[in-house]
């Protein structure tokens, strides 16, 4: 069931880290976050953009669906872009991440940590999958569940 939820957000962007001024028109903003990745985002290429409630109410986080999985993937092809909201007068970094279903945003939060106590070396996400590795020449590791996370770090 979990899989299948976030099969369901394969085609969304989640851009933690915009201010609360970036968010009166959403479409416009991830074109110019767009223009600053060096990547072209049409009208046609949105489905829908939306804001997403977070704890610190200084900064929201928007989710952007795209039609096509393209899109996510040249954005996540930049990740490693330094990303400033300065673009929008205030500086903050900016990050862009695969947009996780609850179940595995928690997942991932408990595998960081775990990662961190553990000293290994990653834990990331790809195709909506959480992977830790332990050092650069180790096999990578898919986890699921909490019991792989208990049973794997």
């Amino acid at each position: 069931m979990t899989e299948l939820k976030q099969y369901s957000r394969t085609n969304n962007l989640e851009i933690k880290g915009l201010p609360i001024t970036a968010m009166e028109c959403l479409e416009t903003t991830v074109h110019t976050l767009g223009d600053k990745l060096g990547i072209e985002i049409s009208a046609s290429d949105i489905d829908v953009v939306h804001p997403v409630p977070t704890k610190d109410k200084s900064k929201s986080n928007i989710v952007v669906r795209f039609q096509t999985r393209d899109k996510v993937w040249q954005c996540l092809g930049k990740r490693g872009f330094q990303l400033l909201t300065s673009i929008l007068k205030k500086t903050r970094p900016v990050y862009i991440n695969e947009h996780l279903c609850p179940e595995f945003e928690i997942l991932l939060g408990q595998t960081t940590q775990r990662r961190k106590e553990k000293a290994w070396k990653f834990s990331l996400v790809q195709n909506g999958r959480i992977l830790v590795r332990k050092a650069e020449n180790s096999p990578i590791v898919h986890l699921a569940s909490e019991d792989d996370l208990k049973f794997t770090v």
